[in-house]
């Protein structure tokens, strides 16, 4: 979420001249043996003019105007004795002069390479945090650049990794320099451990809006969770400030909830699953071409996303209506679904749901601008309502299983209608070890086959194509390890697949939806190029996910709603099982006969000129003139709705 308000900020740096206990314990040594010295050398100086009492305090005064100013020697008066001990007084105050520059001197040097090594301390408040400098820190960074573009006044991001922080100033002014959309947005790289309380400290964690630990493995990310949340449990009076981490793997799930624990209602940590996440979108995205698009805009600040809005200035002609009479009302969004402080949120038939006061309205639009509204409801066209078109069965081919795998498999059946098949094929030692056998149980309750395929060389172009003409499948889910680990062996298979599916493609003039599990998002443009068009970027998707979060912490129970298999998801749906088809349609007509069946229209994708565009969420309802702006469906366009389940009639 693009945040609607400015955050209050100020930026300094320490530059204290002693920056250390050593330098201090150092000077008030120094200075205590001068107190002694300048002492002693008064009282004996009083003693040898014959008068303690009446000289003591003008005899040490002197000493202390010789030990601090040697340039004074020469207009010293007295006798022999006398003078030689303001001699030895001057030659103290050369020593203590030469000891004090020494340590000013030391001092400054430390803070000097504090400073170039980025070891100092940023004060900040309402910054984010981002514990752990990699490629995903990239993605993160530029989503919170877009998400600032708004503010009055520059945000703040502070970046700390245990890397060489010449090389991370580097590549992070080479970065802010191509990125355009930077302006709103001040960076600081800090270098230090992500799970050092020392160094943690640098980034001022307490008075921050929010902490995103991106670490690449999980037990890093763990020990990061603990000592974040030791530091804001320590005063937990003075922050509002949260942990955001994703898990790769479900077997860390449970230690990283019990590392972000506050002790009383467990709300420090915001913990993403990656792996059960890209599970559901890769199952989403493997039954509906596009789907993957569709994700990848709504968990980024570019182009339309979804908002939280706690309050507006419409808001008071909007209470009382469902959320059908708003969306019969709203010009530059559309209303989904209302966010309850005592429920949560709530995303449900748009005939029934209601929006009242002192609720938040959960709505998709390009900005988070003012809402605006007709002064009237829309007079909506009105038509037979068009029967659902049925879902028919299919074959989906998973090649590869992974850890992934079994996450993968117990939502496939949600999805499929019965007597679809689903193959898993890989070595018989992988499958072995990442599909259970109770997942045949889930898909016989289901009526839906389930099929092991073990062969020898998974990746090779002779089992690709032996799978394919034995199975001819209509969905390929091409799979890889979740872990970072395995990066860029997995996303080379993943390359030799594609082609291999795009050769078998061309040569039998044949058509199946493929989606890839890529890890790198330069290995997602080289895939592009074969042909496939859906793609799961594990770390792109949990930069996305953070960054979001990050922003509006409510965002997450709204991810979680739309990626679980319960209640409202996000799906891909013929037209024409809506609206009449050839016909020309305002937009508002087509919200309404979405609605009809319950379900919420969030955007369209059409074909053109033999290919599909990508889906474009909230079209526009009216032209730059302002009159309606209308729309053609043919058979083979789509609408991207919100439903509580894929259509499931049987012919």
């Amino acid at each position: 979420m693009k945040r609607n308000h400015s955050l209050k900020e100020r930026i300094s740096f320490k530059f204290d001249l002693i920056m250390s206990r050593g330098i201090i314990a150092k000077i008030m040594i120094l200075i205590l043996m001068t107190v002694v010295f300048i002492f002693i050398f008064g009282l004996l100086a009083s003693i040898y003019l014959g008068d303690i009492k009446g000289l003591f305090f003008w005899t040490s005064w002197k000493t202390l105007m010789y030990t601090l100013d040697p340039g004074n020697l020469d207009g010293v008066e007295g006798s022999g004795l006398y003078i030689a001990m303001m001699c030895i007084a001057t030659l103290y105050g050369m020593f203590f002069t030469a000891i004090l520059i020494g340590l000013i001197n030391d001092a400054i040097s430390q803070k000097m390479d504090s400073l170039s090594r980025c070891r100092s301390t940023v004060i900040a408040e309402g910054h984010t945090v981002i514990l752990g400098f990699n490629e995903t820190t990239f993605v993160i960074l530029h989503e919170l650049f877009e998400a600032n573009l708004n503010q009055k006044r520059k945000q703040v991001v502070i970046i700390m990794d245990d890397v060489d922080s010449i090389e991370m100033n580097e590549k992070m002014n080479e970065f802010i320099s191509n990125d355009k959309i930077s302006k709103s947005t001040r960076v600081f790289c800090r270098s230090g451990v992500i799970y050092d309380n020392d160094d943690l400290t640098k980034c001022s964690l307490l008075s921050s809006r929010a902490i995103i630990i991106n670490a690449t493995d999980d037990f890093n990310t763990i020990k990061a969770i603990l000592a974040c949340t030791n530091i804001l449990n320590k005063k937990p009076e003075q922050t509002d400030s949260y942990t955001i981490a994703v898990i790769y793997n479900s077997f860390n799930e449970a230690a990283a909830k019990i590392a972000g624990c506050d002790g009383e209602n467990n709300d420090r940590l915001v913990m993403l699953p990656l792996q059960k996440t890209l599970a559901r979108i890769a199952v989403h995205t493997s039954r509906q071409p596009g789907l993957s698009k569709v994700f990848t805009e709504l968990f980024s600040f570019s182009g339309n996303e979804f908002y939280i809005i706690e309050s507006d200035a419409i808001f008071p002609r909007l209470y009382g209506k469902s959320i059908v009479q708003i969306n019969h009302m709203l010009i530059n969004a559309i209303a989904i679904g209302i966010f309850k402080a005592e429920n949560g949120v709530i995303i449900n038939d748009p005939n029934n749901v209601v929006f009242n006061q002192n609720d938040f309205l959960i709505v998709i639009q390009d900005d988070d601008n003012p809402l605006l509204i007709e002064d009237k409801p829309f007079d909506i066209l009105q038509y037979p309502i068009v029967k659902a078109m049925p879902t028919e069965k299919s074959v989906c081919l998973v090649i590869g299983a992974k850890s992934i795998t079994e996450d993968v498999l117990i939502e496939e059946p949600e999805y499929l209608s019965k007597q679809s098949e689903v193959i898993v094929a890989d070595t018989k030692e992988m499958i072995a070890m990442n599909v259970s056998g109770n997942i045949i149980d889930i898909y016989k309750k289901h009526g839906i086959v389930l099929r092991k395929e073990e062969v020898n060389e998974l990746y090779s172009r002779e089992t690709i194509n032996k799978l394919m003409k034995k199975y001819m499948p209509d969905s390929i889910l091409i799979l890889g390890n979740v872990d970072e680990h395995y990066e860029e062996d997995d996303d080379e298979e993943m390359l030799k697949v594609l082609l291999y599916l795009k050769e078998f493609k061309e040569k039998n003039k044949c058509s199946f939806n493929i989606t890839c599990q890529l890890k790198n998002v330069i290995n997602q443009k080289l895939a592009s190029a074969i042909g496939s068009d859906d793609f799961i970027i594990s770390k792109h998707i949990a930069a996305l996910l953070m960054a979001q979060i990050s922003q509006t912490r409510k965002v997450r129970q709204l991810f979680d709603s739309l990626l679980q298999s319960e209640g409202y998801e996000l799906y891909i749906e013929k037209a024409a099982g809506y609206v009449p088809i050839n016909k020309k349609l305002d937009l508002y007509s087509v919200i309404h006969a979405v609605s009809l069946q319950k379900k919420i229209l969030i955007g369209i994708r059409q074909m053109k000129d033999g290919y599909y565009t990508d889906p474009v969420l909230n079209p526009k309802k009216y032209n730059i003139d302002g009159t309606l702006k209308k729309y053609i469906f043919g058979k083979d366009d789509y609408l991207v709705i919100l439903a509580e389940e894929y259509t499931k009639l049987e012919q």
